[in-house]
This record gives C-alpha cells, sequence and structure tokens, in this order.
C-alpha cells in the first residue's frame, strides 16, 4: 500500500527484501522507500521516520536479517561523482554514497587515478565503504579518503567529518561506533594520485608485477578481478556475504606458539606489532572447509564464505557460525569476530 497522499517520496508497506540482500533472506520491511537525493533524507527527517526503528540499505551485500524489519528500510540511490580537484599531483573526487563502488573504482581505473584499484569487485555502494573501512589485497578504503559528508539525525544537518577524525581501524570507523545510527553517510571525497603509485605488497600480486614495465592500473584491476572470482562464489548462484569474519590478530607471543606446531600457519603483520592470522585458514585447519549443514555451509573454495543453499533463514545462518566460531575457538583458543552487519 502505497502512501501517496501524505508523503512526496513513495512509502511501501510489507516489501520483500530477498532480493535486496545479497544472502538471500527472505524477509520484509514493513515500510520501504528509496531516495535519490538529499532532500529525500530532509522529508523523511521532517515526517519522523528517524525517531522510529530504521535502516539505509545500499547493495545489501554486508547484513545479515534475522527476522522481518519493523521499520523502514530505505534504499539510497543517490548516484554519481564529479572531480573536484586535479592537479600535478593528485585528484579529488566526490563520490555519491548511493554509487556502486567498482562502478567507482572502475573509473578511477580508467582515467588513470591510483590508490583504488585494489579494491576492485568489492560489492555494495560508496557510502558504505567508510563504515567498513573496506579492504583487500593490502589496501583500505581510508588511505585515500580525504573527508566523508554526512546528514546528522538529530541537528537535521548535513555536515563533513575530515579523515582524521573518522578513527579508521581495520574494518572499524566512527560510523561503526559513536556515529552509529546517528548519522547518514550521503558522500565520500577521494584523494587519488595521478602519477603512478602502485601498492603491491600482496604476495600474489608482487610475483607478477615484480617486472615494472609490465605494470598498468587496468592489469592490477583484472588480475584482481580474477582473484577475487576465482575465491568467492556468485550471489546470484549462493547467498553470501563474501568474508563472514574478520582476521584475528593475536599477540607475537601467541603467533610464536601457533607456529611451533602449525608451520604452514597463514599470517600478516600489522602496524601495532601483533600478527593477524588469515581466518580462512583457521577454518580449513577445523576441517570445516566446504561442510554443510542443511541450508547453510561453506564454500569449498574460501572456507571463511558462508553459504546459503537455499531457503536459509537469518537464525540459520547465525547460528552456523557461531557453530564454526567455537570450532576454531576449541582448536586454537582464537575468538572470531562477524565482519558482516547482523540486524536484529
Amino acid at each position: 500500500m502505497e502512501k501517496g497522499a501524505r508523503y512526496k517520496l513513495k512509502i511501501i508497506e510489507n516489501v520483500s527484501l530477498k532480493n535486496l540482500n545479497t544472502f538471500k533472506i527472505d524477509v520484509k520491511a514493513k515500510f520501504f522507500c528509496e531516495v535519490t537525493n538529499k532532500e529525500d533524507i530532509l522529508e523523511l527527517s521532517d515526517e519522523g521516520f528517524f525517531k522510529k526503528k530504521w535502516i539505509i540499505l545500499g547493495g545489501g551485500s554486508n547484513v545479515l536479517f534475522l527476522d522481518d524489519f519493523d521499520g523502514i528500510v530505505i534504499k539510497n540511490r543517490i548516484s554519481g561523482f564529479e572531480e573536484l580537484l586535479k592537479d600535478e599531483e593528485k585528484v579529488i573526487i566526490k563520490a555519491n554514497s548511493g554509487e556502486l563502488w567498482d562502478v567507482f573504482v572502475d573509473y578511477c581505473v580508467t582515467n588513470s587515478f591510483y590508490g583504488a584499484e585494489n579494491l576492485s569487485l568489492i560489492p555494495g555502494t560508496v557510502g558504505a565503504s567508510p563504515i567498513q573501512n573496506i579492504g583487500a589485497y593490502g589496501t583500505e578504503v581510508s588511505e585515500i579518503i580525504f573527508s566523508v559528508e554526512y546528514f546528522d539525525i538529530k541537528s537535521k544537518s548535513f555536515r563533513t567529518i575530515e579523515k582524521s577524525l573518522c578513527e579508521f581501524g581495520y574494518r572499524e570507523s566512527i560510523f561503526k561506533n559513536d556515529l552509529k545510527n546517528k548519522t547518514i553517510i550521503t558522500s565520500v571525497n577521494f584523494k587519488l594520485s595521478v602519477k603512478p603509485n602502485y601498492k603491491l605488497i600482496y604476495k600474489p600480486l608482487s610475483d607478477i608485477f615484480a617486472d615494472k614495465e609490465k605494470r598498468s592500473l587496468s592489469e592490477i584491476r583484472n588480475k584482481i578481478i580474477e582473484i577475487r572470482t576465482s575465491k568467492l562464489p556468485d550471489t546470484d548462484v549462493f547467498g553470501n556475504a563474501g568474508s563472514f569474519f574478520k582476521n584475528p590478530e593475536i599477540t607475537p607471543d601467541e603467533f610464536e606458539r601457533l607456529k611451533r606446531e602449525y608451520p604452514d600457519i597463514v599470517s600478516f603483520k600489522t602496524e601495532s606489532g601483533n600478527v593477524k592470522i588469515s581466518a580462512g585458514w583457521l577454518i580449513e585447519k577445523t576441517g570445516l572447509k566446504g561442510f554443510k549443514k542443511g541450508n547453510v555451509g561453506t564454500y569449498n573454495q574460501q572456507a571463511l564464505v558462508i553459504l546459503n543453499f537455499g531457503g536459509a533463514k537469518g537464525n540459520e545462518i547465525i547460528q552456523f557460525s557461531e557453530f564454526i566460531s567455537a570450532e576454531v575457538l576449541n582448536m586454537f583458543k582464537i575468538n572470531l569476530t562477524p565482519e558482516v552487519n547482523i540486524i536484529y
């Protein structure tokens, strides 16, 4: 039922979200609407929707709904991007929050702007990128963020926060903590290099592109797309949200203890001095790679990915993830933390 008489925006009741989340969980939103500009957000605020239960939905690629959503689901379709500044060293691009992330990356690569290429083919929208501080292949999005514009729910105003105040960390930001449920990101300003500036610390990339003469943004992007495609399942075939867990960090002493027992352990050094352990490796070592239980299982090419084989409920996926966590904790004494945003 549409509420056309009261709202300029089209507010629809009892909308299925199955095709709007990549886990393909069949739940409904009590209310649903699409926003295409900042004025739409102001209208929702004026009508009091943010005083009740609400959620912004981008690509739906990092959420897990446990039940029907008893509030309003706002689909972000504020798209587009523009160059704000360009000189001999850098370019600053404003990208609207509803723009697809990989469309933005493709634009950067096509125009020889360096910095986003390692984040190719990550699903979702631009607006989700700073919240999660998305990262892959040795790069985090915080490295290229200049500032973030957001709508402040309480003051009903649009504000800009500089990168230095965003409290970025591994899959962390101020938007997941102090500003959670208090803001809606409307655009992100990115600062990229116009001079060659590759980041090839990820070994498969450094091995392939060791010869500087063979490097190009398009070749690096294509290789990353090839790697991601080989490791991650198609969401059109199996519902999933990519990596379900974060890679846990442990102390150097804990790492040395594990390495003595497991010489093949997959690890990465961090700036803090701790050691990050591959969550996928941990799960695989428990024997759960390719394991299936009912409608849920782990991907046989990447144990870090939990699959909905069809018809799974959100609670089934949570229970399965807790089973995996318990097995890892029992074997390694390491806690796994979900990377996926769980919607209760």
